[in-house]
This record gives C-alpha cells, structure tokens and sequence, in this order.
C-alpha cells in the first residue's frame, strides 16, 4: 500500500540512501551519470561569445572581408564567362557553342581538383597565408583582362581561332591560380 508510512524500526538494517531507492521514487531520479557530456555548471561558465565579440576579433574581420570579396569577384566572373563565351563574334563575344563552353568548364573543373590537391598546401607552406591569397588574387585582374583580348581575337579572325583557344586556356589557366585564394582565407583567422 503506497499510503501506508514506513517506521523507523523497518529501516534500521537499510538505511535510505541515494543508493538505495525507495518503492515510490523513479528508477532514474538518483541517476547522475553525464556520459561524457558537460555539466551544467561548466555550460553556464562557458558562455557563449556574443555578436560583438566575434566581429571584434581583427583576424576574423580580415578572413571573413577577404571572403566576402573573394566570393563577390568570383561570382561576376562566373557570370561573365558563359555570357561572353556564348555571345557571337559579331556581338563581341567569342561564339563559342554550348558544348564547348561545358568540355572547357569540364575540364578546368578537373584541372582545378588535381592543381588544389597537390599545390595548394605546398604554396602555402612556402608563401605563408597572407602572401599565398596575394599570391592567387594576382591572377583574377589577368583572368578578366582576358575578356575583351578573346574578343578582340575573335572579331578580327571572324571565328574562335587558335588565338581564341589560346586566350581561353590562359584564362582558365588564371582560374586555377585564383582559385587557391578560397583555401587561403581561412588561415587568416
């Protein structure tokens, strides 16, 4: 009976602890076991950094600029290359087909997987993060000057001729080394 009230004299030979439940208590209500995880009290001291204190860490304005115009610049070149590469010759554009622009995007897609894998921590090794993001930003103005050269190229032979192809290699050439700049922000920080 649960309303019935136990004596003392039924309990001198086990004392109620927390190691010894009582019939009404729950099977885990003694239980503290944390399985690894943090206390409360260390949540509580651990406080989390606020908005403020996060943008006031200098290292941390510098990576998250240096992204943020990395990812800008690389966004309007990204837009660019179709539209030129698509638009004719008589437009000033390179004339190239749909499936050219796709083989070359291909390819300097996997171009650019192998040249990151085994460049990238080599360079930065060598240059350190700040001169290696100088390093790769250095080939973005060479990748956009080479727009209106392919064009120029392109109108003057009325077709996408070998100087075409040369000036898109170049350009792609330029993209591979710009595009170690994404791995070198994050060492800033």
């Amino acid at each position: 009976m649960l309303s019935q009230q136990t004596s003392p004299s039924h309990t001198n030979s086990k004392k109620a602890t927390l190691e010894d439940p009582s019939e009404t208590d729950g099977l885990l209500s003694n239980v503290t076991a944390d399985y690894g995880s943090v206390s409360d009290a260390t949540k509580v001291a651990e406080e989390r950094p606020s908005l403020r204190m996060i943008f006031e860490h200098v290292p941390f304005r510098r990576a998250l600029t240096a992204y943020g115009l990395l990812s800008f610049a690389d966004a309007g070149y990204d837009a660019l290359l179709p539209l030129v590469y698509n638009t004719s010759v008589a437009n000033k554009g390179l004339g190239l087909t749909p499936g050219q622009i796709g083989s070359v995007m291909g390819i300097i897609s996997c171009v650019n997987v192998v040249f990151q894998v085994t460049f990238s921590a080599r360079i930065l090794d060598k240059l350190g993060p700040a001169k290696s993001l100088v390093f790769a930003l250095a080939w973005l103005p060479l990748a956009f000057v080479a727009f209106p050269v392919g064009s120029v190229l392109a109108s003057r032979a009325g077709h996408a001729d070998l100087g075409v192809w040369a000036v898109v290699v170049f350009q792609m050439i330029c993209m591979v080394g710009y595009s170690l700049a994404f791995g070198q922000c994050l060492p800033l920080l």
